[in-house]
C-alpha cells in the first residue's frame, strides 16, 4: 500500500504548487534580481495556502524559493 503524501509538508504542499505555477507563468520571475524573496513573499502572503503550517515563515521562505527557482 502506498504511503499517503502529507500536504502539510512543504514538499507536497499546495503552496509550493501555486508558487511553482506562478514562476512557470511568469508572474514570479525566475531571476532573483528581477524579484527578490521579500517581494515574492509579499506576493504569496495573500494566498491562503501560505497561511498553513510554516509556509509563511520568513526564515524558511527564501531558501525554499531559491531551491524551487533552481529546480525550474
Amino acid at each position: 500500500m502506498a504511503r499517503k503524501k502529507d500536504t502539510n509538508k512543504w514538499r507536497y504542499s499546495e503552496a509550493k504548487k501555486v508558487m511553482y505555477a506562478d514562476i512557470i507563468a511568469g508572474i514570479i520571475p525566475l531571476d532573483e534580481n528581477e524579484m527578490d524573496a521579500a517581494a515574492v513573499y509579499q506576493h504569496c502572503s495573500t494566498d491562503p495556502n501560505f497561511l498553513l503550517s510554516d509556509f509563511h515563515d520568513k526564515k524558511l521562505f527564501p531558501p525554499r524559493l531559491k531551491r524551487l527557482r533552481e529546480k525550474i
